[in-house]
């Protein structure tokens, strides 16, 4: 079943998933990055996008995440505060008490989330209301992913377990949900290749390392000039954290849970995956 069409629009939301307690880089989204916190630096990117109309942090109502709430209040974000370990109902009850439609989310962990990549969910969404979008075929850690409240709603009612690690199956693999996946055509930003994520010391190194070359006081670097620099002016920069992503390959998998579905919920195999 697709999402209903809203009918004044749907309300736009862009949401940063992010919490403190990371154990392979504890505190990242608060780490120096050219004399601001990496947090303030991904709002910045994010707030380029401009068919959001709600830029919201969805964090935890733990102490510890009190510093990323004044961050995201000094950079023009609301913040939210919801479940610590639940992510889908953090989201849910985020879109909910910020009256969101469709959620346009990225994680604490994408410094580079492409805010056009943003804009192009919302554009896919106005055509035909999916529930789940994403964007495949671009650097890792840039892509962020689209969700509609109708249907973190629907996930909730459903799933027998609310272990969160790659919950995004539920709607990819299940048949249960419209999903959508778009494809890079741009060659400049078609490069998978390149990791621009941040999860463990050696991706923090990169980024760095290309903010120390890129950054300049009150600009966005953009995600083709970041490209250009890792692929054409100094590739061996992409080599810093190469062995990083390797080795979150192999434990991602390891790390999930198997989907449970309420007893009376069958997965479909043969549902709508565009």
């Amino acid at each position: 079943k697709k999402t209903e069409h809203f009918a004044k629009g749907p309300r736009i939301g862009a949401v940063l998933l992010a919490r403190s307690d990371s154990s392979r880089l504890p505190g990242k989204s608060l780490l120096d990055l050219c004399g601001r916190p990496v947090l303030a630096h991904q709002m910045d990117r994010l707030r380029c996008a401009s068919k959001p109309v709600e830029f919201v942090l969805a964090t935890t109502t733990r102490s510890l995440d009190d510093g990323l709430c004044r961050v995201a209040e000094s950079c023009g974000f609301k913040a939210f505060r919801g479940s610590v370990h639940d992510v889908v109902l953090r989201l849910r009850d985020a879109a909910a008490a910020r009256g969101i439609d469709l959620l346009v989310v990225a994680g604490g962990d994408d410094v580079f989330c492409d805010p056009a990549f943003m804009d192009r969910l919302v554009e896919e969404y106005a055509g035909q209301p999916y529930d789940f979008i994403t964007i495949e075929g671009v650097p890792f850690g840039t892509s962020p992913f689209g969700v509609t409240r109708s249907a973190l709603d629907r996930l909730i009612d459903i799933r027998a377990d609310d272990n969160t690690d790659g919950w995004e199956r539920y709607f990819t693999d299940t048949g249960l949900f419209s999903c959508r996946s778009l494809h890079c055509d741009d060659p400049a930003l078609a490069h998978p290749e390149i990791r621009l994520d941040l999860d463990y010391p050696e991706d923090l190194e990169l980024i760095r390392e290309i903010y120390k070359r890129l950054y300049k006081t009150g600009a966005v670097p953009p995600l083709k000039r970041v490209l250009r620099l890792l692929l054409e002016e100094e590739p061996e920069l992409a080599r810093i954290n190469r062995a990083a992503h390797e080795k979150w390959l192999r434990n991602r998998a390891a790390a999930w849970p198997p989907i449970r579905l309420k007893p009376g919920v069958s997965a479909n195999t043969q549902g709508d995956r565009r």
